[in-house]
């Protein structure tokens, strides 16, 4: 087992938590994303949605990602700050900080992206509405280094099918577009892929066994998820 060290936030910077609202888990696997990294720790903890945990798993990175990952859990104790001592690959990263989720629901996030305050609000709300469906997301928009649109991805995106293998088509020729990874999903649905060294792409392939997914913004909204190019590092 690898070691690792744990920071998390004080006392000081209580929790909000709304007890009759369901637990938001947001895992970011990273490795050396000092530069972005500030910048999207920033716009997952402004979300207005308030009952959430952060889970950051630092993949042994070199650069200034484990002060930045320390400051920020000394100042937010929705956060919990693990650095692993050797790396140990991207999957593997992307796996762990789901296996530390505890909430109802879970999305991964990237450490160059960047989610507008009402993102997980807006996945939440859909997730409840609609019992049978597994996976929410929004419309995004590719920024450059400075944060600045390159484009906005307004395709209509649904898979919603009744059968299981035209959901699967229906996802995958979304999936593309990236905006269904960073989806929020129901956490029980994703444990059920657990079995075996699956990747987090096949995962989300595989919950449309279980369920439709959504799209929960109106096509003529704004983007609420804004996704650098090159959104997953390989030695995240």
């Amino acid at each position: 087992m690898t070691a690792h060290s744990t920071v998390r936030g004080p006392i000081a910077g209580d929790l909000v938590a709304v007890r009759n609202q369901p637990l938001v888990s947001i895992g970011l696997p990273v490795f050396n994303g000092a530069q972005f990294l500030g910048e999207a720790l920033e716009s997952l903890l402004n979300q207005t949605y308030p009952y959430i945990e952060l889970t950051i798993s630092d993949n042994a990175s070199t650069d200034a990602t484990p002060a930045i990952c320390a400051h920020y859990a000394s100042l937010d104790r929705r956060i919990r700050y693990s650095r692993l001592s050797e790396n140990i690959g991207s999957v593997p990263n992307h796996n762990r900080v789901f296996s530390l989720a505890t909430g109802k629901y879970f999305m991964w996030a990237s450490h160059d992206d960047l989610f507008l305050p009402s993102y997980v609000d807006k996945c939440v709300e859909c997730l409840e509405k609609d019992t049978s469906a597994t996976l929410a997301y929004t419309k995004m928009s590719i920024i450059d280094d400075a944060g600045r649109v390159q484009r906005l991805m307004v395709e209509p995106h649904s898979a919603s099918a009744p059968c299981a293998a035209e959901r699967f088509r229906e996802f995958t020729d979304l999936y593309s577009i990236l905006e269904a990874f960073y989806g929020l999903i129901r956490r029980e649905v994703l444990e059920k892929t657990m079995s075996g060294a699956v990747t987090p792409v096949t995962r989300l392939e595989s919950i449309q066994i279980y369920g439709n997914d959504i799209h929960s913004l109106c096509p003529h909204s704004r983007a609420n998820a804004c996704f650098r190019t090159g959104v997953i590092s390989l030695a995240t």
